[in-house]
């Protein structure tokens, strides 16, 4: 039967997503003469919105088709899940749109999944958004429940009526009391933050994580730990990894250790996958460096002094062997990674952030806090930030497969796209982010990537597919 993501941290599992009713038969659900109120909760939006001195939303019968089509999707996969493209989507209605969001929910009723949306800071900020235009669906099950989608955006120029004040909620079929539970919310909008001549619209997914019974479990809070990396298993899967070495696998990206509970000597600042995905890297600031699954251990850093703290770590794609940078452009290499030339001793504008292999493994770039990009061995310089000015520090660097191009991500969730790498979308927004972004790292295919946050937050992009995050729980 179908079922929601789950985390494991340590050796337990940890649902991240929903939970929702078990159903009898496994497979798709058909959904046949389903009652269906495509705009009904444009009226209630409204609602939230004058309460909050905020202008009222036109309503759109096109995207209220959009929303009606996607609750169907749901109720047929008993699942909550965002538009693969939501900006896609909206585009069929709307070609000049410049910002789109989604909410998605299930309730017992309309008014549990309206209330479930109020509670979660993400959620209740899409209806507050800076949009003009809403389309919503309210669909009810085969067991009665309410899955509810809300389409919104903004269409330079776009004239319409707002929607009425919210009618008489239409009854739904008597069913028992059921969880009520919103996705976590899909935003989009176009940044001027990429330094490329490609579409620069996106769609993001995931930050806000609920409990199955609808309560905030503390999205709108600081998380107690901190995100150090985010690796790719996959194309189905990821890693996260905390800065206590506390792992945290989703979709199919196996669990395979973590050093949570125990003394370190340093944080965790780094997480490197196998190229298999079978297997993992954590680094320590010390240069100490943990292996699991198939990742061997070759050597480390942390039994020699270092003049600053190792922030970055990457293997080669190939064979058996990795290096670790520091903060000052200090580069070691071990087992049959070769050193291909380092920045230590040379004065830097700002530091050193992190690293990536070029697809042989016989090169490497290195990322300043700055954007500026420095190229070893075969790898291609291709452009960088540095003498531009940037709302927030550079934090990561990923590579295309082709090995000529690469994307940087800042703190503020911004992507910039350099030589043949595409930018699939970002993260930064007129909303501040949570918590800063800390991490990137690309789709095997190269025609996306993740993001994490500092809480454990994760926006998929392109073909990167969304499996889960941990926003807002204690890590």
């Amino acid at each position: 039967m179908p079922t929601s993501p789950t985390t494991r941290s340590r050796s337990r599992r940890v649902p991240t997503a929903v939970a929702l009713g078990t159903v009898a038969t496994v497979g798709a659900v058909v959904v046949t003469a389903t009652p269906s109120w495509a705009g009904a909760g444009v009226g209630w939006i409204n609602s939230v919105r004058s309460g909050n001195g905020l202008a009222p939303l036109a309503s759109s019968g096109g995207l209220d088709n959009l929303a009606a089509n996607h609750s169907r999707a749901m109720i047929n996969q008993n699942s909550l899940f965002h538009t693969a493209n939501l900006g896609g989507a909206v585009s069929s209605v709307y070609s000049n749109w410049t910002r789109v969001g989604e909410n998605v929910a299930v309730g017992a009723s309309s008014a549990d999944a309206h209330n479930a949306l109020l509670g979660s800071a993400q959620h209740r900020a899409n209806i507050n958004g800076a949009y003009n235009v809403v389309g919503s669906a309210e669909l009810a099950g085969p067991d009665g429940r309410i899955w509810v989608t809300e389409i919104f955006a903004f269409v330079p120029g776009l004239s319409g009526s707002a929607a009425p004040a919210p009618a008489p909620a239409a009854p739904a079929a008597p069913a028992p009391r059921a969880s009520s539970a919103p996705a976590a919310p899909s935003t989009s909008s176009s940044s001027d933050r990429t330094f490329t001549d490609r579409a620069s619209r996106s769609s993001t997914t995931g930050r806000t994580t609920l409990s199955p019974d609808g309560a905030n479990t503390g999205a709108d809070q600081a998380a107690s730990g901190t995100i150090a990396g985010v690796a790719a298993a996959g194309p189905h899967g990821y890693w996260l990894a905390g800065d206590d070495g506390g792992v945290f696998s989703f979709g199919d990206a196996p669990f395979l250790g973590s050093l949570a509970g125990q003394r370190l000597a340093a944080p965790i600042v780094a997480i490197t996958p196998t190229s298999s995905g079978q297997g993992y890297w954590l680094a320590g600031a010390d240069g100490g460096v943990f292996s699991f699954g198939d990742a061997a251990f070759l050597g480390a850093a942390n039994t020699m002094p270092l003049n600053r703290p190792v922030v970055g770590m990457a293997a080669v794609p190939f064979g058996k062997g990795y290096w670790l940078v520091s903060d000052d452009g200090g580069v070691f290499a071990f087992g049959d990674a070769p050193f291909r030339g380092s920045l230590a001793g040379k004065r830097l504008n700002a530091p050193i952030v992190g690293m990536a292999p070029t697809p042989s493994g016989q090169g490497y770039w290195l990322v300043a806090s700055d954007g500026g990009v420095f190229a070893f061995g075969d790898a291609q310089y291709v452009g960088g930030l540095a003498g531009q000015r940037i709302n927030a520090p550079v934090t990561g660097i990923a590579i295309a497969p082709s090995g000529l191009g690469y994307w940087l991500v800042s703190a503020d969730g911004a992507v910039f796209a350099f030589g043949d790498a595409g930018f699939r979308g970002a993260a930064a927004g007129p909303v501040a982010l949570a918590r800063p972004t800390v991490a990137i790292a690309p789709a095997p295919d190269g025609e996306g990537y993740w993001l994490a946050g500092a809480d454990a937050g994760v926006f998929a992009f392109g073909t990167a597919t969304f499996h889960g995050g941990m926003a807002g729980q204690p890590l």
